[in-house]
């Protein structure tokens, strides 16, 4: 629980913060949407391995990442994808 406090209190943070360095340096830069969102997304995931990786004895164990867990997580994400580009 704490690591999920943390992520919920940092996260906020790097958001403003990476909208100032795309505001700053970005745009001036000729960097694309699309470009963005492919970093963005392959941070996250790097950051979501290591994360994996190191928080429990067994990682990538079959009784954690269930199809119903990993489906939900999928879910998830789309729906946030499609939230997120839909109103931004």
């Amino acid at each position: 629980t704490t690591s999920g406090i943390a992520a919920a209190l940092t996260a906020p943070f790097l958001m403003a913060l990476g909208f100032i360095i795309w505001d700053v340096h970005w745009k001036k830069g000729g960097g694309s949407a699309f470009a963005l969102n492919c970093y963005k997304c392959n941070l996250a995931s790097i950051g979501f391995l290591i994360l994996a990786s190191t928080a429990r004895d067994a990682p990538f164990s079959s009784s954690i990442y269930t199809t119903e867990s990993v489906g939900y997580l999928i879910f998830s994400s789309i729906i946030g994808i499609l939230i997120g580009d839909s109103v931004w």
